[in-house]
């Protein structure tokens, strides 16, 4: 009887691609750097994630059942200023290009990568907040890869909504990083202490 379900199953997404979970994910979302290997949200939890569909290790998930994707865009300054202001999304770019700037020069002497705590410098620079959170306590990190990652994070989000309108796909599974459902208009939501890992919120853009 499993198999005879199984079998079933195999001819449905066979003969209706559309019915298949699409799955996104790209390796700009690795470049996006945490403070430490102890960070929560780091690149081996997308590592994880396609290792076990790729490598076929989740025995739950066949082959029939998915469609793996790298094709998509970043996310345009159009599409992210549905919910981010002009001087959140300035800041954003502008820290980019300083971060790079510094990797150049770090990458040439030492190797070492910049990374910086990303939430004291949003209440400090956006925010104007009179106390900011000490460095050593912020969960969210950003180098010099970050706003590539977050462009392509909130990118997989605006195709994979697109997907499933249009009924290309059934649904569909973002595996990107950094997240993207705690970030403000300024970065920070109102009364929040954290921007929760989050550069940019796909979530609501998407939406």
């Amino acid at each position: 009887m499993i198999q005879e379900k199984r079998k079933c199953r195999a001819n449905l997404f066979s003969l209706s691609p559309q019915s298949r979970t699409l799955v996104l994910h790209h390796p700009e979302c690795l470049e996006h750097l945490p403070k430490s290997d102890a960070d929560w949200e780091a690149p081996d939890r997308v590592n994880v994630i396609m290792d076990a569909l790729l490598r076929k290790k989740d025995q739950s998930v066949c082959d029939y059942q998915i469609q793996i994707s790298q094709k998509f865009d970043r996310a345009s300054l159009e599409f992210l200023s549905r919910v981010h202001s002009a001087e959140y999304l300035t800041f954003v770019n502008n820290l980019s290009k300083e971060l790079e700037k510094r990797h150049n020069e770090e990458t040439t002497a030492k190797n070492v990568p910049s990374v910086v705590p990303f939430t004291p410098m949003v209440q400090r620079t956006v925010m104007r907040e009179p106390t900011v959170k000490k460095g050593s306590h912020s969960d969210t990190s950003f180098s010099s890869g970050s706003l590539r990652a977050a462009r392509r994070a909130a990118g997989a989000v605006k195709h994979a909504v697109d997907c499933v309108l249009v009924g290309r796909n059934r649904n569909a599974f973002c595996v990107v990083r950094p997240p993207g459902h705690h970030a403000g208009i300024n970065g920070l939501l109102d009364g929040a202490e954290s921007c929760g890992f989050c550069i940019f919120n796909n979530v609501a853009a998407g939406a």
